[in-house]
């Protein structure tokens, strides 16, 4: 089974982690960004008055997801196709964002979806 989240926000970033610690390994948990790095956005207020640098409310993704093994995918979800084709099941269609790989297509099919 393979559940693919849409954003590394708050809301994303937390169901992964609890996916992953609630699933076996034999389900994949893939997180599909465009950020290459996590944002604490309450405390940005105090980058702004210089209390604070933009390292003490970041952290980089991958390093993360590495570590609790889940498939982390930088690019954004541009079309979502939850009844799937003649070929797959359902599947969405996202735009990479990373600096290496800008623009190419990833096609992801999955089990559940969370948006």
């Amino acid at each position: 089974m393979r559940v693919v989240i849409l954003g590394a926000g708050i809301s994303g970033h937390t169901a992964a982690l609890i996916l992953r610690r609630k699933l076996s390994r034999a389900h994949e948990v893939v997180v599909v960004t465009p950020n290459a790095r996590w944002n604490w956005i309450p405390s940005n207020i105090w980058v702004g008055v210089g209390k604070m640098g933009v390292d003490d409310v970041t952290f980089p993704l991958a390093k993360v997801y590495t570590k609790h093994k889940i498939r982390y995918e930088q690019a954004k979800a541009t079309e979502l196709h939850p009844e799937g084709d003649d070929q797959r099941g359902p599947y969405i269609v996202a735009e990479r964002t990373d600096p290496e790989r800008s623009g190419e297509r990833l096609e992801l099919t999955y089990d559940y979806l969370i948006n």
